[in-house]
């Protein structure tokens, strides 16, 4: 008897798990990025730093639609907080995103792609300086469903964005970064 339930239960699960990425739904994500970064940056085709040393936090909440099934179109919002020995990063940015899963498991791995822009404030010693931002990401991971509501998401990513101050000077940094995050799913 307890066999055969376990069997009707787990027939459950698998056929509930697999409409959380269908047309209609909405995505409503979240994630955080505590990284430790080695950046390589650029000022007008000129290096900088060959390398410099990052710690960053940042929390990236998004919602969006699936406008067929398995991709969400949406937007999204990066706050980010970095720190460079006395030098302190404070950013907000928001863009257009896309989600794209593959499979009908309770576990799917998904594509990402994001474009950001906004501001960021630098602030070093007694000095502070705005700067505008623009950039993109995209990266790939896996959404493992813990129930027909929600997941846990974990991606790798890669990332390119110009910084651009008011004299005009541009600096471009890119980088890897690794994110551990929920979805919902309604």
């Amino acid at each position: 008897m307890n066999k055969s339930l376990f069997i009707i239960l787990m027939i459950s699960i698998s056929f509930n798990s697999f409409a959380q990425t269908e047309k209609g739904k909405i995505l409503v994500s979240g994630d955080t990025d505590l990284s430790f970064t080695s950046v390589t940056a650029d000022r007008d085709n000129q290096q900088v730093n060959n390398s410099l040393k990052v710690n960053q936090l940042s929390i990236n909440p998004s919602i969006s639609y699936f406008v067929i099934d398995k991709l969400a179109l949406g937007l999204s919002v990066n706050i980010e907080d970095s720190k460079i020995d006395n030098y302190e990063s404070n950013s907000l940015l928001i863009g257009p995103s896309l989600r794209y899963y593959v499979g009908s498991n309770s576990t799917k791995p998904f594509f990402i792609a994001d474009f950001l822009f906004g501001n960021q404030s630098d602030n070093s010693n007694s000095s502070t300086d705005k700067t505008k931002v623009s950039g993109w990401d995209v990266g790939a991971g896996v959404a493992v469903f813990i129930n027909h509501y929600a997941s846990l998401d974990v991606s790798l990513g890669y990332g390119t964005f110009t910084f651009k101050n008011d004299n005009n000077d541009k600096t471009k940094a890119y980088g890897l970064d690794v994110s551990i995050g929920f979805s919902l799913f309604f």
